[in-house]
């Protein structure tokens, strides 16, 4: 049994680092492509569609995304909109770019 759950995590860890599903093909998510697992980039595009009711406003956001996930929030995102970034890959937390079952190293 964790044998089959070992062969199903490598590949969906593989399937992060080479599918990028049509919902991830805006410019927002060029750098997150491929370096951030797809539950992640999920997680950031439900934020995404937050942004209309939350604007630049830290206290609207909560920033849960953020404290919960290590992930950019709404107000973050919007941020960086405004100021004609991308999503930065350094907002992320690496629990989320690992794409294997070796421990972190410092």
């Amino acid at each position: 049994m964790l044998e089959l759950q070992h062969t199903a995590i490598k590949a969906s860890f593989k399937k992060c680092k080479k599918v990028v599903q049509y919902s991830f093909k805006p410019a927002k998510f060029k750098e997150l492509g491929g370096n951030v697992s797809i539950s992640a980039m999920e997680r950031i595009l439900a934020e995404i569609k937050r942004i209309g009711v939350v604007g630049v406003d830290f206290a609207t956001c909560g920033c849960v995304l953020r404290c919960t996930h290590g992930l950019p929030c709404a107000h973050e995102i919007t941020e960086y909109s405004m100021q004609g970034h991308l999503i930065p890959l350094e907002s992320v937390h690496v629990h989320w770019r690992k794409h294997d079952m070796h421990p972190p190293t410092c």
